[in-house]
């Protein structure tokens, strides 16, 4: 529907559009034969052609028309019949393809989703750790030291480390509160060396768990976790079932085509070949077919 009035044809108009009509040799160019053979899509007062809805899918019209034109090559169909046969087997495998990149492209979309997020989780956990054994670090540099560290290190290493409950934490604990004591310096170097013993051991702990998470952060990107990762949703399975309803109707197109080169099918019994005379497909089900046979793709029809 237009929003402007027509133009007036006159008869010097209309004479003048037949001789240039005449001179024209139609498009030469791959988008201009898109764009003349097929028709217009109408949405109201809007209309854009098909070439340019390819385009904005992100589609190419050029490989478009190649498809068309390597199946009209192929099949060489013989009447308008046939012709319409052939264009919707094209349209059907056009659709296939779309619909497998509609496929990959949501599995993209979910997998960059779940892996940021399982980066960021595993990245914080290993900061923590390591946030966590600093400490124990800088207090085993104090330990090293020949005269061992001053009382008022042990008391803020103490303090920082107050949700340390297990055994091998007493036991440390128990010896730093006897170093901040003046002793007899052979007395001296054996609690340092004790303590050392003991800070190592509980530094292990804390260690095995760093590494842990940092292992993590590495495995988020293995092969099998990005595999696990690309589990199909509600939105894969509707598109793999939209898949499969190409796959039949294209399986329906290609034994009408047969059927009528061998002479067993009319007009009339094709009219409406690639959709809804089956009730069983309305319904959500598979077309009954007899064992054996095969998909355009050569993919069984009864597995």
């Amino acid at each position: 529907m237009s929003l402007t009035e027509p133009r007036e044809m006159t008869e010097k108009n209309l004479a003048a559009h037949q001789a240039n009509g005449q001179k024209s040799r139609g498009p030469v160019t791959p988008r201009g034969k898109v764009n003349s053979s097929l028709s217009n899509l109408r949405h109201g007062f809007y209309a854009e052609s098909r070439a340019e809805v390819l385009a904005a899918l992100g589609e190419e019209p050029e490989q478009y028309l190649e498809l068309m034109e390597s199946l009209q090559d192929d099949l060489a169909p013989r009447g308008s019949l046939e012709v319409n046969l052939v264009k919707q087997m094209g349209e059907s495998l056009w659709s296939m393809e779309r619909a497998r990149r509609m496929q990959e492209g949501q599995a993209l979309k979910r997998l960059e989703v779940r892996v940021l997020a399982e980066q960021k989780q595993a990245t914080e956990l290993a900061a923590d750790a390591f946030d966590t054994l600093q400490p124990f670090q800088q207090f085993e540099k104090a330990l090293a030291r020949r005269a061992g560290p001053t009382p008022e290190e042990i008391e803020e290493f103490v303090e920082g480390q107050d949700e340390e409950e297990s055994e091998e934490a007493k036991e440390l604990f128990d010896l730093l509160d006897s170093l901040k004591k003046p002793g007899e310096e052979k007395t001296r170097k054996d609690e340092l060396r004790q303590a050392r013993r003991a800070l190592r051991k509980l530094m292990e702990q804390h260690e095995s768990v760093a590494w842990h998470f940092s292992r993590q952060l590495e495995r988020v990107h293995w092969p099998e976790n990005l595999a696990a990762l690309m589990a199909p949703m509600e939105g894969s399975q509707m598109m793999q079932r939209m898949e499969d309803s190409n796959v039949r109707r294209l399986w329906r197109l290609t034994t009408t085509l047969i059927r009528i080169r061998q002479g067993g099918m009319t007009q009339k019994d094709v009219k409406n070949a690639d959709r809804s005379g089956y009730v069983a497909e309305n319904k959500g089900q598979h077309d009954t077919m007899s064992d054996g046979e095969t998909d355009i793709l050569g993919n069984s029809v009864n597995g």
